[in-house]
């Protein structure tokens, strides 16, 4: 069960109906693994903020804590390649056209956090995105 709850200057209506899209898209992904579908399915509040730069995100996994901060319209389009691994060819650049690609990407990629997360309980937090 999803509790979507944003403070952003984005319309709530479809800053939920992205959010439910990527929770749906993840789902499929882990249909029939029992522990993440379990994890998908127990409460997860999100929590969607203002952001001055593209996005940035973080699960508090264990907890089903999602917090995500978006930019503005005026952000986007916006090429990036996730900043802790700048020196690895393997992790590819990403153009996100707009915020909207920019929420789903990031709802989708904390919550796959969630549901492979090996802990069930703890403080454990992963952040990243923008500086």
């Amino acid at each position: 069960m999803l509790t979507i709850d944003s403070t952003s200057k984005h319309a709530l209506d479809q800053v939920r109906d992205l959010i439910r899209f990527a929770h749906r898209v993840v789902k499929c992904e882990y249909a029939g693994t029992p522990k993440a579908e379990d994890r998908l399915q127990a409460p997860i509040a999100l929590k969607v903020q203002n952001s001055s730069y593209t996005f940035s995100g973080g699960a508090g996994i264990g907890r089903g804590r999602v917090f995500m901060r978006i930019g503005g319209t005026s952000a986007f389009p916006v090429l990036r390649k996730y900043r802790r691994y700048t020196h690895r060819r393997e992790f590819p650049c990403y153009l996100l056209e707009s915020w909207q690609e920019a929420l789903v990407m990031l709802a989708a990629h904390e919550l796959t956090h969630v549901a492979s997360s090996k802990w069930n309980h703890g403080n454990q937090t992963d952040v990243h995105g923008d500086p």
